[in-house]
């Protein structure tokens, strides 16, 4: 009777333990879909109307993949977009997104609990509050998909290599596949899933017709997609890439800038060294962790991590290098770090004080950034296009930027008709390539509803016939009412002055400023011109 006494009771814990970690993890996923939804619920930015504005020049879903031709077009991102185009919502396009950030967080948790409820619990913690893994899981494009694809892979790859059956064969293959239709920096994972898989058929080896079965099976879908993916659209992509003077514009600068992000810590100087020092020990601990479970994965992680990304870099020599391009990695490297920090709990009592410390900073500093895209969001265009129609002294609203950057033009675009479609007509955007007509007349301003990417114009400021003449004006020779600057924080990039001057005197000074997130969308200043 007292054996059995002592079984029930361990029963009862054991069954404690569950409900706990049952609930903890229920936690976990509300928070992570409560912060992706507040995230979400703010202005699309410029390349999510972009997304839209190429959908509007197809007749139907298979342009997506034969139309289109820009690197800017996501598939399944475009594909759901193009089904609700005629909703005008920006929740409702980031929603996809949100599911796909969540179950991100939810496939972290079941690969964790492969070794441990501890490596589950950390695991779905570091994806949660991920600023990169936030932000990207609450944007109208594909790479929380593709983040989302490349664990869900990655999981049921490890349980077709237990169990060898076909229907673990064919649902690896399908998540490949949508994993290259989400985004096609899932060649990060596919290649280093390629390279582990080869390494566990060869230490493994059972025969030549078995292992290419086992290949064939796995990723002969994805190859053929990728195939006719190439044939159809990538094979004619034209990139045309707006480059920042203080945009990561080399390999080295770009994976560092990456790495940094993907802690949570873009810092430079000796604290960045010190977080270096820091993220290396956690993921040797992670990888000393698999080695202590005889596990065969460290060739994969290597290559997600490491190889693949800085071999692609390499090759591709992008002129720019945005951490968004490293979002694969990134979801693997927290998973390495949870490893290495659920190894770093389980060495005693010192060891899980200092692992609560380093989750609580990493929660914190990306906290931070969290929080500022839940106030903010990728910018707040729509507030800011108000202002301008309330605030304007003329009965239209005539608007020119630094840069005459087309993104300024599809903005104001967007968020005009948005806002006030029944008097679109009454707002405008400035080309200076209009402004040096001397003839000039109401043509010379660019009505919103028709308003073309035009390209940037030479420089700010005008020559001594490169002026503006406003509509219903008798001659008198002015600049636009309405001056806006931006910037993107993340490029570090010198705050705008207070007030402006233009070649011929006019005065502009700030009367207003909206701010955005890091590393997505731009912070608006606006500048009135005195006369």
């Amino acid at each position: 009777m007292k054996k059995f006494g002592i079984l029930k009771s361990v029963a009862e814990s054991v069954g404690a333990s569950r409900t706990i970690h049952t609930v903890l993890a229920g936690l976990i996923l509300f928070a992570a879909a409560f912060i992706r939804i507040v995230s979400a619920n703010s202005d699309l930015w410029f390349d999510e109307i972009w997304s839209l504005h190429l959908i509007k020049t197809i007749s139907s879903p298979l342009g997506i993949f034969t139309s289109i031709h820009h690197d800017n077009n996501h598939y399944l991102n475009s594909l759901f977009m193009y089904i609700f185009s005629s909703v005008d919502s920006s929740l409702l396009y980031r929603a996809p997104a949100v599911l796909a950030g969540v179950g991100s967080v939810a496939a972290a948790g079941l690969i964790g609990k492969r070794q441990s409820i501890t490596n589950a619990v950390i695991s779905m913690l570091l994806m949660t509050f991920s600023y990169l893994m936030v932000l990207y899981s609450s944007e109208a494009r594909g790479y929380a998909f593709v983040v989302f694809f490349s664990l869900l892979s990655f999981y049921l790859m490890l349980r077709y290599m237990e169990e060898r059956t076909y229907f673990f064969a064919i649902l690896v293959s399908l998540s490949m596949t949508l994993g290259f239709a989400s985004h096609l920096t899932f060649l990060n994972f596919f290649a280093a899933a390629a390279i582990w898989s080869c390494y566990t058929l060869a230490r493994s080896f059972t025969g030549i017709k078995q292992a290419f079965g086992s290949l064939f099976s796995c990723y002969a879908l994805p190859i053929v997609y990728l195939i006719l993916v190439y044939v159809l659209d990538i094979s004619q992509l034209g990139i045309e890439v707006l480059v920042s003077e203080k945009t990561p514009s080399n390999v080295v600068e770009g994976l560092d800038n990456a790495f940094k992000w993907a802690t949570g810590f873009p810092f430079s100087g000796h604290a960045g060294y010190l977080l270096i020092l820091v993220a290396l020990s956690l993921l040797a601990m992670g990888l000393y962790q698999l080695q202590l479970e005889k596990s065969d994965q460290w060739p994969f992680f290597f290559s997600v991590i490491i190889l693949i990304p800085v071999i692609l870099a390499i090759v591709r020599q992008p002129s720019v290098l945005y951490p968004r391009y490293f979002l694969v990695p990134t979801g693997f490297f927290l998973l390495l770090i949870g490893q290495g920090l659920s190894f770093l709990y389980n060495r005693g009592r010192w060891g899980k004080i200092l692992t609560v410390f380093l989750i609580t900073l990493f929660i914190t500093a990306n906290g931070e950034y969290v929080i500022e895209l839940m106030k903010f969001g990728r910018g707040q265009y729509s507030e800011a296009v108000r202002f301008l129609k309330e605030k304007s002294v003329s009965d239209y609203v005539v608007i020119s930027d630094e840069r005459n950057d087309p993104t300024i033009a599809l903005l104001l675009q967007y968020y005009s008709r948005k806002n006030w479609s029944e008097r679109l007509q009454d707002i405008y955007w400035i080309h200076s390539g209009s402004w040096a007509d001397k003839d000039s007349d109401s043509n010379t301003l660019i009505k919103l509803s028709s308003v073309k990417f035009l390209g940037e114009a030479d420089k700010f400021g005008y020559d001594s016939t490169d002026c503006m003449v406003l509509p219903k004006d008798t001659g008198s020779r002015v600049g636009p009412e309405w001056m806006i600057l931006w910037r993107i924080p993340s490029y570090k990039q010198p705050p705008p002055p207070k007030t402006l001057f233009d070649k011929i005197g006019n005065r502009y000074d700030m009367v207003k400023s909206y701010r955005t997130a890091q590393l997505s969308g731009y912070s608006w200043y606006i500048f009135h011109n005195n006369l």
